[in-house]
């Protein structure tokens, strides 16, 4: 190894323990006093107002009158997760009292969800949901677009079975 790879290997180790001493000493200064803040998720057509904290968080004085969470901040991220396919973890998830309930703040890219810290349970999520259709509508009716389609295919099969019998 030459002296200069020694002297990029130091240098990258060195950044590596300050950014994890950094992020050990923040996390156990505990969180901030500041008010909520807004910020503004969106996209080409909308622009929706998103509440960064609107839970309040315990502190860790108060967490210890409550009971423990059962679940780990790791499973509420795989809850999160599975809540909104194809979402982004922002931040690890914080314990948070939601409505008097002790739950995980999971913030994602695409919102919040409330996850109980008991029980697993989704209490509350502002992550927009899609509309998955069925197939069938209002009262298991077939959209126009289906009907049609389904319509052409009936078409195409007796025009070919025609077709067929002329062929013998």
């Amino acid at each position: 190894m030459t002296q200069r790879s020694a002297v990029y290997v130091s240098l990258g180790l060195t950044t590596f323990v300050l950014v994890l001493l950094w992020s050990i000493l923040s996390r156990l200064a505990g969180p901030s006093n500041d008010p909520p803040q807004t910020s503004l998720v969106g996209s080409a057509a909308t622009t929706v107002a998103v509440a960064t904290t609107p839970a309040r968080v315990l502190p860790p004085e108060t967490t210890s009158s409550v009971s423990a969470p059962t679940i780990t901040p790791n499973v509420a991220t795989a809850i999160g997760l599975a809540h909104a396919p194809g979402a982004t973890l922002l931040r690890e998830p914080e314990v948070v009292d939601f409505d008097g309930v002790l739950a995980y703040e999971v913030l994602l890219d695409r919102g919040q969800i409330y996850v109980a810290a008991t029980s697993g349970q989704v209490l509350q999520s502002t992550v927009p949901t899609l509309a998955v259709s069925s197939g069938r509508e209002w009262g298991g009716e077939r959209s126009e677009r289906q009907r049609s389609g389904h319509d052409r295919d009936r078409q195409r099969e007796r025009h070919n079975r025609e077709h067929d019998d002329d062929d013998d």
